[in-house]
């Protein structure tokens, strides 16, 4: 049996750049989960009582990366994470979060 170890790859970019196109592509040739925080996100925004939407999408979109990293931290084999860059996300401490994930114990904070 093949036991790679895990591997991460963060598709960011700015909003309709074609970064979920490329990070579904990219999951299906490494057969790796996708985990997209927009789907997070969406769920999110749908099943929670949102009375102010737009004031709700910042809070929901950082609640949907911490969901997105805790997921990412429990894959035993890693994931392909699509996240956009337009917000409260920043590459350098996604990628910071995923590799103390993995050197330290499981903490992603």
């Amino acid at each position: 049996m093949d036991r790679r170890p895990p591997g991460f790859v963060v598709v960011s970019g700015p909003p309709a750049s074609g970064k979920s196109t490329l990070a579904a592509a990219l999951a299906r040739e490494m057969e790796l989960p996708l985990i997209a925080k927009d789907t997070i996100k969406d769920a999110l925004m749908a099943v929670l009582p949102v009375p102010d939407v737009d004031a709700a999408s910042s809070v929901l979109g950082r609640a949907a990366v911490e969901a997105m990293l805790s997921v990412a931290a429990d894959s035993p084999i890693g994931a392909v994470l699509d996240v956009d860059t337009n917000g409260p996300v920043v590459v350098e401490d996604v990628l910071a979060r995923i590799l103390r994930a993995f050197g330290s114990g499981r903490d992603v904070r």
